[in-house]
């Protein structure tokens, strides 16, 4: 990862499996986009792709002649060839064994080098798009453009994702083009995409000749995504687990000290907190509902002499981006 890394080899917009790189910080960057375009007037198409397996359909034959252009050779090759190659698999059922096969494809889940062995294999993709950008964590990839005409951003991801989808397949990587997996999304202010009557017409994205499915709503590392990125249901989904969280805080609370009880509800109720900072008050009462019960069952078990200051999602959400700023002015995140 260090010869990698200090040599520039992997792909910038990588967000997986790399130190200082997180799925916050991927949704932040393909959000940042869209809005950016969006004051621009300009619409922004998305791709989702999702991959069937990736791990496990990875050929050991091309991963190894990857290592070998990244500049992996000698014995270090040697050893991560030993370590690949010549393994075998069998399947039991009762008390009866199938023969042993050979395993010529995957690396092996749950070790430490493999998601490394993945982003090496997964790293050229980018070099088969000519129109879009990418974005990818590990194999969640989504690839986008914005223009102020549709007709230019179907015809871009057109060319694109049947570009990728040709790499694809000399990889040995399958795109699941199943309805809730792969699909599209156009993005904008209401009144440009109401102009483009967006209910009424869907991208015409196609893979091949199989059509791919337009969304409305898509959730893409955690966070629920809508055209014009209202996330009006992100906030529901987040406010209904939230809800459920707290009440499973509740059954525990008698069991765990004070310090403990606030831990668990920060740890459990926020995430990607630095998207919600300019919700209005409407939203945000919704979340301090929420926080009020919390504090109340925080509270319960204290001693009556106790000044405690409960948590605050106004300020977690603020601590975030503060945080983020840091990072940045630290350069500790991507240089994008």
């Amino acid at each position: 990862m260090n010869h990698l890394e200090r040599n520039g080899l992997l792909f910038n917009y990588q967000f997986g499996f790399r130190a200082k790189r997180s799925t916050e910080q991927a949704v932040i960057y393909f959000l940042d986009h869209i809005r950016r375009e969006a004051d621009k007037g300009r619409l922004t198409g998305a791709l989702f792709i999702d991959l069937s397996k990736a791990f496990d359909t990875i050929r050991h034959s091309v991963l190894l002649s990857k290592l070998q252009a990244y500049g992996i050779t000698d014995n270090e090759l040697n050893w991560l060839t030993e370590y690949l190659i010549n393994r075998k698999q069998v399947v039991q059922y009762n008390e009866t064994f199938s023969n042993s096969c050979p395993v010529y494809t995957g690396v092996l889940q749950g070790s430490i080098i493999g998601p490394l062995l993945f982003l090496i294999n997964f790293n050229d993709a980018h070099r088969s798009l000519e129109h879009t950008n990418i974005v990818t964590y590990a194999d969640d990839t989504v690839i986008f453009t914005s223009s102020s005409e549709v007709n230019i951003i179907e015809s871009h991801l057109n060319e694109d994702v049947n570009s990728l989808a040709t790499w694809f397949h000399k990889n040995e990587l399958i795109i699941n083009l199943k309805k809730g997996k792969t699909e599209a999304t156009l993005f904008g202010t209401a009144k440009r995409l109401n102009k483009f009557k967006f209910k009424e017409r869907q991208l015409n994205i196609k893979v091949g000749e199989i059509s791919i499915n337009c969304t409305t709503q898509y959730k893409y590392l955690g966070v629920t995504l809508d055209p014009s990125l209202t996330l009006d249901t992100h906030l529901d989904i987040t406010c209904k687990k939230a809800a459920g969280r707290v009440n499973l805080l509740r059954r525990i609370r008698s069991s765990i000290d004070t310090s403990t009880a606030i831990v668990i509800y920060n740890a459990m109720i926020t995430y990607c907190g630095s998207i919600g900072l300019g919700w209005p008050e409407s939203k945000l009462k919704r979340l301090r509902s929420i926080e009020k019960r919390s504090i109340t069952i925080i509270k319960s078990k204290c001693p009556p002499n106790v000044d405690l200051r409960g948590p605050n999602i106004g300020n977690q959400m603020k601590k975030s981006v503060c945080k983020f700023v840091f990072d940045c002015l630290q350069k500790n995140v991507p240089q994008t």
